[in-house]
């Protein structure tokens, strides 16, 4: 008796081993579901940028122009290079501590070496505050490599006054 018994064993084990094997390669294993990864040639870039969401949403609103005045102004203009080309950094004065919204507005210019921005913020309809004191903003625009090539001479203006820097 102990002797059938050994072999069975032995032959249930065998049998249930090399069913293992089977089960492996099989489409039963969860991981077969997607098979090894291969190289497949790259899809052409897309002049979009993938990291801005498209609009896709119907009931979305589009968006307001932007409506500024011209701030009081420029105290402080500097230029600080990065590696895709150069962060513009404007100090100025508000005419209220109210402001808003604080943006350096591309404005025309006759040469193609110049570029001219406005300092410009948004300022509420209605206001709480009766204080009218100026207040300091600062703001930046970054400017590509692209956007910099042939330009030797960036000026910011305001209200009351403007600044300039060369290279």
């Amino acid at each position: 008796m102990r002797k059938p018994l050994v072999a069975l064993l032995a032959l249930t084990l065998t049998l249930t081993l090399s069913a293992c094997g089977t089960v492996r390669e099989s489409r039963l294993n969860p991981f077969n579901w997607f098979g090894a990864s291969r190289e497949v040639p790259a899809q052409a870039q897309e002049s979009t940028n993938p990291l801005i969401p498209q609009r896709r949403n119907l009931l979305r609103r589009p968006e307001a122009e932007f409506v500024g005045t011209p701030l009081e102004q420029v105290t402080a203009l500097s230029i600080e290079r990065v590696s895709d080309g150069a962060i513009v950094r404007v100090q100025g004065m508000a005419q209220r501590a109210d402001a808003y919204d604080i943006r350096l507005v591309p404005q025309p210019t006759e040469r193609a070496d110049e570029l001219h921005f406005e300092l410009q913020g948004a300022f509420p309809e209605m206001t709480r505050s009766t204080a009218r004191l100026p207040r300091p903003v600062t703001v930046a625009e970054h400017l590509t490599t692209q956007d910099l090539a042939g330009i030797r001479r960036i000026r910011v203006s305001a209200a009351s006054n403007a600044r300039e820097t060369r290279r």
